[in-house]
């Protein structure tokens, strides 16, 4: 998740931040960093909550709460950022729109896997976001 948003997603809306003044600006930041990041932050927690659960059962398989809620968690972390990106002005690749739905949905359907079957699909599908986009090239007087 780290990956995903330090390294992708922020440098952009970052740019996007310093390239308007005034209203535009504050309007913005107050979008893209304050409320749109509720639902990233709420991603964090239910796969935190997940994560802390299966591992106490790793063996065992996801119950259906288990697995809604980590399929959610992927939902609403990347559907956030990308929310964020797009607010930013910031396209928002078809890997970002797509990878996460299909992941949750593999994570729903596969209900007989142990848990730590499950968390590798997440973190697959959060691979694929995270290297499957474009990296922003630092620009001369961007700064880091």
């Amino acid at each position: 998740m780290w990956w995903t948003y330090f390294t992708r997603s922020k440098p952009e809306m970052d740019h996007a931040i310093e390239h308007v003044e005034g209203n535009v600006r504050s309007t913005l930041a107050r979008d893209a960093y304050s409320i749109i990041h509720f639902p990233i932050v709420l991603g964090i927690i239910a796969f935190a909550a997940t994560v802390e659960h299966a591992l106490g059962h790793a063996s065992e398989p996801l119950g259906l709460p288990g697995r809604a809620l980590l399929a959610s968690s992927i939902l609403t972390y990347v559907g956030g950022t990308g929310l964020a990106l797009w607010r930013s002005g910031k396209p928002v690749s078809i890997v970002r729109r797509w990878v996460p739905l299909l992941t949750a949905v593999v994570v729903l359907a596969l209900a007989t896997v142990p848990a730590l079957v499950s968390l590798g699909l997440v973190l697959v599908g959060l691979v694929l976001v995270a290297f499957g986009e474009p990296v922003k090239r630092q620009e001369a007087g961007d700064r880091i």
